[in-house]
């Protein structure tokens, strides 16, 4: 039987802030004989409705309370096992692509809570403008979780 555990906010202090819908639950197995090629998954964008910063944690971050809520509006993630690393691509040109980028920091933080997990290709259909307020990134990280630990079987 697979262990799973909930997300730990210190480890993503970077989906803090989701939209219900993209918390998670962690577990560790194999993927299953069922795991689709590819998964598409809707990332909605959000807007924070009240958002109260309090005191700076021990790992230097700040602890923070938000009200947000979901819109119908949101980017397309599209999950597939790659061979050897994780890649990302997206249709936004200005859009990082590399280590700095949320996605594939979810990714290495999901293979390293996991212990074990497939490498992924992430292709990314941008629809949220950067940088406007409306949590695409963290939304687009959250989504990549969920995908993944629904690719694991779960």
């Amino acid at each position: 039987m697979a262990t799973c555990w909930r997300r730990q906010s210190v480890i993503f202090t970077f989906l803090l802030a989701l939209p219900p819908q993209a918390f998670i639950y962690w577990c560790v197995s194999p993927c299953s004989d069922t795991t689709p090629p590819e998964l598409r998954l809707f990332s909605p964008a959000k807007v924070n409705l009240m958002l109260s910063v309090h005191g700076r944690r021990n790992d230097g971050f700040h602890a923070l309370t938000s009200l947000v809520a979901p819109l119908d509006f949101g980017d397309y993630l599209t999950i597939r096992e790659a061979e050897s690393h994780d890649q990302l691509l997206c249709s936004d040109p200005r859009v990082p692509i590399g280590d700095k980028n949320l996605i594939l920091q979810a990714a290495t933080a999901f293979r390293s809570a996991c212990g074990r997990a497939p490498y992924f290709l992430f292709e990314l259909e941008k629809h949220i403008p950067m940088q406007a307020g409306l949590g695409g990134g963290s939304s687009n990280a959250a989504v990549a979780l969920r995908g993944m630990n629904q690719w694991m079987g779960h």
